[in-house]
């Protein structure tokens, strides 16, 4: 008997019955739009990446103007600068048209401009309704492998709380968006495994939502494997269904590229040219292989504990044979392509993982763990240890949402302190990186201040002594005093360095 039953079978019902399932669903869900929500407050544009979104301000700004060519371009690249590496993402900067409209309607309604506080947030939101929807993906995705609604709002619950989940909702990434599309893909393939002509046409539009992912964010291009296993392992699947979806995801990239032609650019030039900056050191290669079980056990605490654990269960189950052919090849996959891209990292020193690069996998570690959780035989042990993984959840999730909530971000001090001086000069900024301008700003400012952004790479001197002149009269703690943007980037030393000497950005005045 294959081990995936229909959705109306009794052994999926489980202890929890649907409405109850649903309600739950929903209450995490509000608890969860609603931290996400305040977390939009602060913090668009402090990454150099978040610039990319802003292509979809200038692409319907030229449309206005009627310049469709350079519309076109704006959609992979800066027109001024041909050669510049936008990562070739044009499915991100076009979907993020719609938000950008509603920020375009802000500005003619209610007069909100790029000046204002609120201007950037309303990217923000759309965030968090997409963290959401991956929120109900992941429950979806967790009760056709697990067969049970209480394991599966498990799954939800410990991913919907960890930390890198949370991370990007606040910043205009790509990420949760590139993610959304990847795994609604993958559940189009899981959700059919009785139907070969139903499966034909779910492969097609699992082939156009990876089409659009991969074009939102390149970085996730290594799900393809995962995809195919899901296909060829699927009960029902056939190499016909795999070619099917190839197809459809090619024409994605067909139809892009064709566009990409009408601005005189290449999307498949530009996706070469993304690929090769992998090869430049952000990070450490040495850590490659270990660095997912590093970041889970370093950023996300107990959560991240539990979550080892239990990986280390379901690997001892999949030795023994307790999971079936479907299971096993995509977590396989999963796993495979982690691993080959972790050894080329460290042998071959060709890639390097940051956070956002374990995002893609931290869907399938929860889902393992839940799924490892769900075949231990003793029933005791099973809800004992779902209580374990549950609370572990919501102890590591308190510090850091705090944390979170109390981030202050440049911008925001930048655009308070001009709040409160009115129209004086704004104080003059001087990174730790560049140290050398602080001469020149002694002699030329009222008011200096420190570390006012974002800083890479991490230089060994994090602070400088009080300008003669000047007087401390505030500080506020720099983002990255925050773990977990460690690890988005910075190699090993960086982060003993921001771990040694917490960042600040400091506010001085000259001494009247």
């Amino acid at each position: 008997m294959l081990p995936w039953q229909r959705a109306d079978s009794p052994a999926e019902a489980g202890p929890v019955g649907r409405r109850w399932a649903v309600a739950l669903l929903c209450v995490l869900l509000i608890f969860l739009s609603g931290y996400r929500l305040l977390l939009t407050q602060s913090g668009q544009l402090f990454w150099p990446d978040e610039f990319r979104y802003v292509h979809a301000l200038h692409v319907l700004d030229e449309i206005r103007q009627g310049n469709l060519g350079a519309s076109v371009a704006w959609l992979f690249t800066v027109p001024s600068v041909p050669e510049a590496n936008m990562g070739a993402r044009p499915s991100y900067v076009a979907l993020s048209i719609i938000p950008a409209t509603v920020q375009g309607l802000a500005n003619l309604v209610a007069g909100i401009g790029p000046q204002d506080p609120g201007f950037y947030r309303i990217p923000a939101i759309a965030n968090v309704f997409i963290s959401l929807a991956i929120g109900i993906v992941m429950f979806k995705l967790a009760l056709l492998f697990v067969h049970d609604r209480g394991f599966a709002l498990l799954s939800a619950l410990v991913y919907g709380l960890l930390a890198n989940t949370n991370l990007y909702v606040r910043h205009l990434f790509p990420y949760d968006l590139a993610l959304l599309l990847l795994l609604g893909a993958l559940l189009l393939v899981v959700g059919e495994q009785h139907d070969a002509a139903g499966l034909h046409r779910r492969a097609l539009g699992a082939g156009l939502l990876a089409g659009l992912g991969f074009t939102t964010y390149p970085g996730y291009d290594p799900f393809v494997v995962i995809l195919a296993a899901a296909v060829v392992c699927n009960p029902v699947g056939s190499f016909r269904h795999l070619a099917m979806m190839g197809a459809s995801m090619m024409c994605v990239g067909l139809v892009w590229e064709g566009i990409a032609r009408l601005g005189g650019l290449s999307l498949v030039a530009l996706t070469f040219r993304f690929f090769g900056t992998m090869t430049v050191e952000q990070g450490s290669f040495e850590e490659t292989l270990i660095f997912l079980p590093r970041y889970l056990w370093d950023v996300e605490g107990p959560a991240g504990a539990a979550l080892l654990a239990l990986l280390v269960v379901f690997a001892a189950m999949a030795a023994r044979g307790r999971y079936g052919r479907f299971e096993l090849g995509i977590f396989g996959a999963a796993t495979a392509i982690y691993l080959v891209f972790g050894a080329a990292g460290v042998f071959f020193h060709r890639t390097v993982y940051y956070g956002r690069l374990v995002h893609m996998y931290l869907p399938f570690v929860v889902i393992a763990s839940v799924l490892a959780l769900s075949k231990m035989r003793h029933a005791r042990l099973r809800l004992a240890t779902a209580w374990v993984v549950a609370l572990a959840s919501i102890v590591a999730f308190a510090p850091v949402a705090a944390a979170e909530l109390t981030a202050t971000f440049p911008r925001e001090i930048l655009q308070g302190i001009a709040a409160t001086q009115g129209a004086g000069h704004p104080p003059c900024t001087v990174m730790s990186t560049a140290l050398d301008r602080l001469a020149p700003a002694r002699s030329e400012c009222d008011a200096i201040l420190e570390n006012a952004g974002h800083l890479y790479p991490i230089p060994p001197q994090l602070s400088m002594a009080t300008p003669p002149g000047f007087t401390l009269v505030r500080s506020w703690k720099h983002p990255l005093q925050f773990r977990p943007y460690w690890y988005e980037g910075y190699s090993i030393e960086e982060r003993a360095t921001l771990s040694a000497d917490p960042l600040e950005i400091k506010l001085y005045r000259r001494v009247p």
